[in-house]
């Protein structure tokens, strides 16, 4: 099963029931195929072929997986960038691809018109809202979205293979520049029928996606068609759109990330909204600390469903079923492995640890990623035996649950002891509700190496001292493994996918430092 014959078996079944919203935009199943279908026969018409690449450079819309399933009928490979970044990087990112049509938000005009500058070959523009029209009117090269689904839609359908490319993602690229990660149709199909079956999805559902399309958030939305039921989709993460969208459509469902969490719960215990529809929250990127589940205890009655994993493996690996969210000792924790996926923990020999050892996570499955993209050494870097090799640090308790304890790249070590920094944070976060955010990183020391720093949010009147988060620490975890320092912010940066965003933090340290 291919994401074109995943669609088509809900188009099949429900042909009138409305499939996606966007705005002021409602489709039924049977039009949004049609349109997907006539899109498809513009890009066969333009010579793309299976395997070749269509570029994404938009924000949320049904447009968009549109784009996604009409490469999935043509067997193109739809690579997806994030906007934001900056133009130079999209560059970049595109001289690699052998992309010759570039579907980008009308948002991204001056993106465009930068690329159009300095990319080394010629490429078609296609203007997804319409709103570009005096450019696309003015260059041969520029096409208006809507004016391209007024031809017919004859297409020759493609011949797959399950080792294909389907979908190319790119990671954050926290670290440097983003890594294409290409993954397969066999890949998906078993990613969205195992998350589907995990996650509990339902024909009925109702699911609002917030977050980003082109991070693994596409999963979520593949597997709400597959069921047949209802999508909406909002172009932003504000917490008032967020609950004002989950109210007007009586949604079931939506995925989110702690951080967007805490927010909700501020926006609705400062506003009524009524949310008895809500069933379940998915989220992922951290745990969600005990402190924040009991407000959402409070204030709704949906359950909770914490998905663990990377785009490398196309998504989850672990989940934390809602049940497990009752036992106050499993929020630390990312659950079980999902169907399929064979997880351990070894040390830097690769030897398997024991129950409670800490060290590398490592996966196997079928929904391991094919590779990076153009990047041969990296990808047999993370992929060794079969095996992937996540960079994260973690341990498996005596009940089989798994918890994370670190980025392998952001272990301190200070005094020759290694300090992993989530456990700090959580430490840190264990104080109470006038924490409201915490980010820990290690900062050069002369002596002794690296010195454990906490950035940290407070919330409400009482203002904690770093002198109480550091005894906090030290009679927590230990003398070596306190901060040296705390720094208080009004807030932490964060990408969209809500990971903290470390090197600006360390930006920020380092003015307050040169400001004593």
């Amino acid at each position: 099963m291919f994401l074109n014959e995943l669609l088509l078996s809900s188009v099949r079944k429900y042909p009138d029931k409305t499939a996606v919203r966007f705005g002021n935009t409602s489709l039924t199943y049977a039009v949004f195929y049609n349109r997907i279908r006539r899109l498809a026969a513009w890009l066969q018409s333009k010579g793309v072929k299976r395997q070749d690449r269509v570029a994404v450079i938009a924000h949320n819309s049904h447009r968009y997986l549109e784009i996604i399933f009409a490469c999935s009928m043509t067997g193109a490979v739809s690579e997806h960038f994030n906007g934001k970044l900056a133009p130079n990087v999209i560059r970049q990112l595109l001289e690699e691809s052998t992309a010759s049509i570039v579907m980008i938000s009308d948002l991204y005009l001056e993106t465009a018109q930068y690329l159009k500058q300095h990319l080394s070959r010629p490429v078609i523009f296609v203007f997804m809202e319409g709103t570009a029209e005096s450019y696309s009117a003015s260059d041969a090269a520029a096409c208006n979205y809507e004016k391209l689904l007024t031809n017919g839609e004859r297409i020759t359908p493609a011949a797959w293979n399950e080792r294909d490319v389907a979908l190319q993602l790119y990671t954050s690229g926290t670290t440097g520049k983003p890594k294409g990660v290409m993954l397969t149709a066999a890949n998906l199909k078993t990613q969205v029928l195992v998350s589907a079956v995990e996650g509990r999805w339902s024909h009925d559902e109702i699911f609002l996606c917030v977050l980003p399309l082109y991070h693994t958030t596409c999963i979520s939305v593949f597997q709400v068609l597959l069921v047949g039921g209802e999508l909406i989709i909002s172009l932003n993460c504000k917490p008032h759109e967020i609950a004002a969208s989950l109210e007007k459509f009586q949604a079931t469902r939506t995925t989110l990330v702690p951080h967007l969490i805490k927010s909700l719960m501020q926006e609705i215990e400062t506003k009524s909204y009524k949310l008895d529809s809500l069933r379940v929250i998915n989220y992922g990127a951290a745990p969600m600390t005990p402190e924040l589940m009991a407000r959402c205890r409070h204030n709704l009655s949906c359950e909770f469903h914490q998905a663990y994993g990377m785009t490398e493996m196309t998504a989850s690996i672990s989940v934390l079923l809602p049940e497990m969210h009752h036992d106050p000792s499993l929020l630390t924790t990312v659950g079980k492995p999902v169907i399929g996926a064979e997880i351990r923990i070894v040390d830097d020999e690769g030897k398997l640890m024991p129950t409670g050892g800490k060290g590398e996570i490592i996966v196997k499955s079928a929904t391991m990623m094919k590779g990076y993209y153009n990047n041969p050494e990296l990808t047999q870097a993370v992929v060794r035996d079969g095996w992937y090799y996540t960079g994260d640090i973690g341990f498996f308790d005596e009940r089989g649950f798994l918890s994370l304890v670190s980025r392998k790249k952001d272990m301190i070590i200070s005094g020759g002891e290694n300090i992993y920094p989530q456990e700090v944070a959580h430490c840190i976060m264990s104080m109470g509700r006038e924490i409201a955010d915490v980010a820990v990183i290690g900062a050069p020391d002369s002596q002794l190496g690296e010195s454990v720093i906490a950035a940290v949010v407070l919330r409400g009147e009482r203002r904690i001292t770093e002198k109480e988060i550091i005894d906090h620490c030290c009679r927590k975890l230990g003398q070596y493994v306190k901060p040296r320092r705390v720094f208080f912010f009004n807030k932490l940066p964060r990408n969209e996918s809500g990971k903290i965003a470390k090197n600006d933090i360390l930006s920020l340290i380092n003015q307050k430092i040169e400001q004593e």
